[in-house]
């Protein structure tokens, strides 16, 4: 798997790529991103499916929407969403953990960003990198260090827009069920 880690000298590449796009966003002005709230749940887990089956394929089951329900409602994260109206356009979540303390990393305070994604028919107008933005602002300010991300193909740009490079270190292990 590959991960990409934020840059920290690179993050105002996302601002200056954000305010070049602010255009295009601008000109439907009935397009919002807010935080989700409570009573998005429904919206959220159907916007975060619609995501997966796109991406993987597969299969829901009942422990998959069950623990993705329990995660958004009780995980140490942030949602973030993009409104045209009534209509849910975009999402894209920043999940934060803790790790022992390093003398890079003080407060040992990490996040992961996952399922950033955009209606088709919405998409390349600049949706995702406002989600981004606003996650990265919010991890700066909670004092995040590290920010880690899996990135598909088509989502590399945008991310490499924001200053998030590729990195060949590390190593991980998949258990298998």
């Amino acid at each position: 798997m590959r991960q990409q880690y934020l840059n920290k000298n690179k993050t105002d590449k996302c601002v200056q790529a954000e305010a070049a796009v602010d255009a295009l966003v601008a000109r439907s002005e009935s397009i919002t991103c807010r935080p989700a709230a409570a009573e998005d749940i429904e919206a959220v887990l159907a916007i975060r499916f619609e995501m997966l089956a796109e991406i993987n394929g597969g299969q829901l089951n009942h422990d998959l929407i069950n623990n993705t329900r329990d995660y958004f409602e009780t995980g140490n994260q942030s949602t973030f969403l993009a409104w045209e109206g009534e209509a849910l356009i975009g999402c894209a979540t920043i999940c934060y953990f803790m790790v022992l303390p390093t003398y890079s990393h003080p407060i040992g305070l990490r996040a992961h960003i996952m399922n950033v994604y955009t209606v088709e028919s919405y998409r390349r107008r600049g949706i995702g990198l406002k989600l981004v933005n606003v996650m990265l602002e919010e991890a700066k300010a909670k004092g995040v260090t590290h920010i880690s991300l899996d990135a598909t193909e088509a989502g590399r740009r945008l991310y490499q827009k924001c200053g998030f490079t590729e990195v060949k270190e590390g190593m991980e292990y998949n258990i298998q069920k």
